[in-house]
C-alpha cells in the first residue's frame, strides 16, 4: 500500500519537474532622456490576437517598476506609462528577468515642459483695468501664442517652435554599428547592409524599405520591423538589442540600437534536457515499482490459503544454569 502511495506521488509530481515556468519578470527605469522619472504609473497589455489581458505594474520611489506578465510564446507585449503607449516586445518563455528600461518620447506628458515666459514679452498680471477697452489694441508680439506672418522659427521659436536641424547635419553612418554594453549607437540609413559589433562578435544585418511610418532590419534571416518612434527586441546569438526608430529626415532615418544584455535561454542552456531525464528516472522508477506490486497482488489473489511453516522450538544451548543429575531427580518429583 505504501509503494502504491509512493507511486501516486511521483506520477503526480512529474508534470511539476518537468516543466519550465512560463512568466516574464520586468524590471527597470522610465526616462525623459536620461533623467529619470519617479511619479508615473505603467501597465502592459499581453495579446495574440485572440486572448488579450493586462498587468499592472509597481513604482518604487526611486523611480524603478517591476512588472510580471504569465503568458507563452506568440504574445505581444505592449508598454504604456500613463496610459501612454511607449513600445511592444515579444513575450520570451526562456527569459525569466528582463531588465526593460523605457524611453518616453519628447512630446510625453511626463517630459514635456512649457516654455519659459519671454523676458519683456508678457501681458501685465493682475486684473484687467476697468472701463471700455481701447480702441486700438496692441499689434501682435513674440510669446502671445500666435505663430504671425511677421515670425518664424529663427526669431520667436517660443510661438513658432524650434527650427528643424539643416538636412546636411545627418550624415549617414558607416557600415559598422559597435554597440557599447551600456548605452545606445545610433545609426543614420537610407538602407543597407551593415555589421552589429557586440561583445567582439560580428553580425551582418540590412536596413531596407526605410519610410516615414516604418524601417526593417534583417539579421539572422528573421525580418524584423519597426514602427516609427517604436522599439522593438531583436535577438542577435545570446544577447539582445533593442532597436528605437527615432526620428525621419529627407528619406532617412535615425535608428538606436542599445545592448539589452544576455539572453536568459542561453544563460541556462541545458536546464530543459536536465528536467526531461530527471522526469524520464522518475517515471521509470514509478512503473518499476507499480509492475512490482501489482504481481505481488496477483500472486495473493491466487494463493488466498497459504501454508504457514512453524518452526519447531529447540532448547538454545549453552544458555541457562547447568543441572546435574540429582538436581534434575529432586525437580522431577519421587518416583512411582
Amino acid at each position: 500500500m505504501k509503494r502504491g502511495l509512493i507511486i501516486l506521488v511521483l506520477l503526480f509530481a512529474l508534470p511539476l519537474v518537468s516543466a519550465v515556468p512560463t512568466f516574464n519578470l520586468f524590471n527597470g527605469e522610465v526616462l525623459c532622456s536620461s533623467d529619470v522619472e519617479t511619479s508615473y504609473s505603467i501597465y502592459v497589455n499581453v495579446d495574440n490576437g485572440t486572448n488579450s489581458f493586462n498587468e499592472t505594474g509597481s513604482v518604487s520611489s526611486s523611480g524603478e517598476y517591476a512588472l510580471v506578465v504569465g503568458a507563452s510564446e506568440g504574445y505581444n507585449i505592449s508598454f504604456y506609462v500613463d496610459s501612454v503607449f511607449v513600445m511592444t516586445i515579444l513575450y520570451n518563455e526562456s527569459a525569466w528577468v528582463r531588465s526593460q528600461d523605457l524611453s518616453l518620447a519628447s512630446d510625453h506628458d511626463l517630459c514635456y515642459e512649457a516654455p519659459d515666459n519671454p523676458p519683456g514679452g508678457n501681458p501685465p498680471s493682475g486684473d484687467p483695468p476697468s472701463g471700455n477697452p481701447p480702441s486700438n489694441p496692441p499689434s501682435a508680439y513674440c510669446g502671445d501664442g500666435n505663430c504671425d506672418s511677421d515670425e518664424s522659427c529663427s526669431d520667436c521659436s517660443e510661438d513658432c517652435g524650434q527650427c528643424p536641424p539643416p538636412a546636411n547635419d545627418w550624415d549617414l553612418s558607416g557600415p559598422i554599428v559597435d554597440v557599447p554594453q551600456e548605452g545606445a549607437v545610433e545609426v543614420i540609413s537610407i538602407g543597407g547592409d551593415y555589421d552589429l559589433v557586440m561583445e567582439g562578435i560580428t553580425t551582418p544585418f540590412s536596413i531596407w524599405d526605410v519610410s516615414s511610418e516604418n524601417a526593417k532590419i534583417d539579421i539572422n534571416g528573421l525580418t524584423y520591423e519597426i514602427p516609427f518612434e517604436g522599439t522593438i527586441e531583436i535577438e542577435v546569438g545570446d544577447y539582445s538589442v533593442l532597436a528605437s526608430y527615432l526620428s525621419n529626415q529627407d528619406g532617412k532615418a535615425k535608428i538606436a540600437f542599445n545592448n539589452a544584455g544576455i539572453r536568459a535561454v542561453s544563460a541556462f542552456p541545458g536546464m530543459a534536457i536536465v528536467y526531461w531525464i530527471l522526469g524520464i528516472i522518475i517515471f521509470g522508477v514509478g512503473v518499476f515499482f507499480l509492475v512490482k506490486w501489482i504481481k505481488n497482488r496477483k500472486s495473493i489473489m491466487s494463493n488466498p490459503k497459504m501454508p504457514v511453516k512453524t518452526a519447531l522450538l529447540k532448547p538454545s544451548k549453552g544458555k541457562g544454569k547447568i543441572v546435574n543429575k540429582k538436581d534434575r531427580n529432586l525437580l522431577s518429583g519421587p518416583e512411582n
